[in-house]
């Protein structure tokens, strides 16, 4: 297959994805709008994500590096320890399952704040459910990164088309409030369903008959390979879901509001995330297993200017029209003009974190790469430690706008530390070049909105008007670069 027709393949199914995951939402919206159903589903999602996303998520972190080790992927020292890695997932994520189940309420309780006795029963019986996926998703994760580690793609791309259909099918099947815990049962079907498919591509390099039959010390050393990135993870769950705890503390609708303006601004984060895991990660891991410390500082370059180039204009434009954008999406049904002004307003500053937590995971990705992972846990417990004392002092003064703002304010100290720490520890210097690049960005912003500024005098019609202040844009940085690399050649 060729690198285009690969490439148009993989942004079909990006695009399938986010589609599907819009629909998702959308339906969601439509058939419940602002309720106690969605107040309860998202309020379980956070505890979901709280406990158990950070096991999910360290997955491919740990399973990637280990296969570009030795590039003898499937060596049968190799192979043995791979076994052991994903026994020690599935146990881990039935305990976590396990504890769900006994602590529902209790957890529920923590954090539910001023939500009704409705809601929250209705929180207990879906957290319980979503709790039951644990396991599926976590061989199903591990056995994308391994598809991973041998530039097989594609499967990872399918997970999410496949829940989202699904999920979306329920939601239409099963729109009635009392039926919303069938679409969560259906949810446990769509990851048995990928877990039999994703399986049959990697059981010719596995004997699963000996999954089991490894001692305890050969298990407790796989976890503690995999415990820093696990508790790194954790630390960041806190963090998303802090504005949802404080959320709570503010009344009904309020965690609606904050998961839908977070949900808006994790589409956009999403797309430029799928490609740093599946595409950049993987390279990372390799220039860090080959010790090619020049060939890493240009990898991470190259895709910086991706981030900051293609995401800063993303960040002013979804700013700017926060309230047409929500009100595009989610406007119908039960989802009516008060929630578009609650959710936009919290969407509008939320986004301006978009290419700081690209820049945070692409950093953090060469630290989980070298194993310094207790430096990048350390700076998130610093993240999440002022995140607290931000959202505690704001969320009374100015409610959801304040929780907004303390997310980005800490997630911008984190991403300062970072650029600071990954030139002291591996000499590689970002910071001049990330300056660079923000000054480049400026000036063609500049030109752009001069374009514009000039449009608008002569009255040429609106979408003329940003069509051409884009290319500005575009035209701007192309010769900047051009003019760089000029100089770089005399």
């Amino acid at each position: 297959m060729s690198a285009y027709k690969a490439s148009a393949i993989i942004i079909f199914l990006i695009v399938i994805g986010k589609v599907s995951g819009f629909l998702k939402d959308l339906l969601l919206t439509y058939y419940h709008g602002v309720s106690t159903v969605t107040d309860a589903y998202f309020l379980a999602s956070s505890i979901s994500s709280v406990l158990y996303m950070a096991v999910f998520s360290s997955i491919p972190i740990v399973v990637i590096p280990l296969c570009a080790e030795g590039r003898k992927q499937f060596s049968d020292s190799h192979i043995e320890k791979l076994l052991r890695m994903l026994m020690m997932y599935i146990m881990l994520s039935f305990g976590f399952a396990v504890a769900i189940w006994l602590f529902a309420p209790q957890l529920v309780s923590i954090f539910a704040g001023e939500l009704d006795a409705v809601t929250r029963v209705y929180a207990v019986d879906y957290v319980t459910i979503m709790s039951v996926t644990f396991v599926f998703s976590a061989v199903v994760s591990f056995f994308n990164s391994l598809q991973l580690s041998e530039k097989n793609i594609l499967p990872f791309y399918f997970t999410p088309i496949v829940n989202n259909i699904i999920f979306c099918s329920g939601l239409m099947l099963f729109s009635n409030e009392d039926n919303f815990y069938i679409v969560l049962i259906l949810g446990i079907a769509s990851w048995v369903l990928l877990l039999l498919g994703n399986y049959s591509s990697v059981s010719d390099k596995f004997d699963f008959k000996n999954l089991g039959g490894t001692k305890v010390v050969d298990y407790w050393h796989v976890f503690q390979l995999a415990l820093p990135a696990m508790l790194t993870l954790y630390i960041d769950q806190i963090n998303g879901v802090m504005a949802i705890f404080f959320s709570a503390e503010i009344g009904d609708g309020a965690v609606t509001i904050m998961s839908y303006g977070n949900k808006l601004n994790g589409v956009f984060l999403s797309v430029f995330v799928v490609i740093l895991t599946t595409i950049i990660y993987p390279k990372i891991a390799d220039k860090v297993s080959n010790g090619d410390v020049d060939g890493l500082t240009n990898t991470m370059s190259k895709y910086l200017k991706l981030f900051i180039f293609a995401g800063l204009p993303v960040i002013i434009a979804m700013s700017h029209f926060s309230k047409e954008l929500v009100s595009i999406i989610f406007e119908r049904g039960s989802f009516d003009r008060d929630a578009v002004n609650g959710v936009s307003a919290v969407f509008s500053i939320v986004i301006l974190g978009l290419v700081l937590n690209l820049i945070r995971d692409l950093i953090n990705r060469v630290f989980f790469a070298w194993k310094k992972t207790s430096i990048v846990m350390y700076l998130s417990v610093a993240a999440v430690t002022m995140n607290f004392v931000l959202s505690f002092i704001w969320y009374e003064n100015y409610a959801l706008i304040g929780l907004a703002y303390a997310g980005v304010v800490s997630l911008l100290l984190n991403v300062l530390l970072l650029l600071y720490l990954v030139d002291k520890f591996f000499d590689i210097k970002l910071i001049g070049v990330v300056i660079k690049m923000f000054l480049t960005f400026c000036i063609a912003g500049t030109g752009a909105v001069v374009c514009l500024m000039l449009s608008k005098q002569y009255g040429i019609h609106d979408f003329l008007q940003y069509f051409m202040a884009a290319l500005t844009y575009i035209w701007v940085l192309f010769i900047i670069s051009y003019v760089a690399n000029k100089r770089i050649e005399m």
